[in-house]
Formats: C-alpha cells, structure tokens, sequence
C-alpha cells in the first residue's frame, strides 16, 4: 500500500511533508528544520517524485494516511512533532497536553502532527536577529512598542546633546 512507498522516504523528507501537512508554507517549514527555503523546496521535490504524486500535499497526505495506519511500524514518535492530545471522556473535545497553550487551531485529524514550538520565555524579545532567534518574530504591538521606545530615547539622547552644547557655550 502506501506504506512500502513512504519508506523509500528520507527522515529530512518526512520531517518537511508533515509540516507540510499541518499548513506550513516552505519558508516556515524552513525556519523550523534549520534549513534554506531552496533546500525544503528540494526535499519537497524529490518526495514528490519518489512517491510519484505531482503535488506536494498529496505527498504529504500520502504519508500521514501511511503513518495513520495501525500496521504501519512505528517506533519512536517523530522528532518535533506533539504527542497526539488527549481526548477528555465526558466530552468530544480535545485537551490540550499539561502545560501547553494552542497558539493555532487546527482540524481534529491534523492535531497529532502539530509541530512543538520553542517554549516561550519571559526575556524581553529583541527586534534585531540573535543567535537564539534568528529571524524577527515579533507582533505587531511589540514593534510598535520598540519604535516607539527608540524615538524616546533617540529624543531624549538629542536633548542632552543639546543641553550639553548650551553648557558649552
């Protein structure tokens, strides 16, 4: 079945078509794994052709029915990937895991492969790249936020500058 045909897939392949799955666009798949947008455009391709589809979320759907299937081996769960989430018994609904917060809401049957996010933090979030975060992420208050603190300090900085010259003279 599908099965023999997603094994010919590479873990890297794998990792891209369930990102894939659960609505990323390459570039952000591409920030998760670390890697360039050509190279997940690369992955995506050549998954593509080894599972002989001509689109890439019908790659991806063909490997999470594979990986859906109860006779499909799985061993270990798939790295940066969440557990699926519990369902509670009284209720059709399903509970988040202890500590979690859904930042994004997905259709039940996407839910198992929602990929885990950083922890957040509670360090002020800078607006210029760092090597912990590499690419800007902030929201739009937060940079409204930073504008505005740096026309404070920029006038506050030019006041100073204007004083002292006053004292000069």
């Amino acid at each position: 079945m599908n099965t023999n045909r997603t094994d010919r897939l590479t873990e890297r392949q794998k990792q891209c078509l369930r990102l894939l799955y659960a609505h990323y666009k390459p570039g952000e798949i591409a920030t998760r794994l670390g890697i360039s947008t050509d190279r997940v455009n690369q992955l995506l391709k050549a998954a593509r052709e080894r599972l002989e589809v001509s689109r890439s979320i019908d790659a991806a759907r063909i490997l999470h029915e594979a990986e859906a299937d109860p006779s499909h081996i799985m061993g270990a769960q798939p790295v940066g990937v969440a557990a699926p989430p519990r369902r509670d018994e009284d209720s059709t609904v399903f509970a988040e895991p202890a500590g979690r917060q859904a930042d994004i809401a997905l259709r039940e049957e996407h839910a198992p492969y929602q990929a885990l996010s950083a922890p957040r933090s509670s360090e002020l979030p800078l607006p210029v790249p760092t090597r912990r975060r590499p690419f800007n992420e902030l929201i739009w208050y937060q940079r409204a936020a930073w504008g505005l603190a740096i026309a404070l300090g920029a006038t506050v900085l030019a006041g100073a500058m204007v004083s002292l010259q006053n004292a000069i003279h």
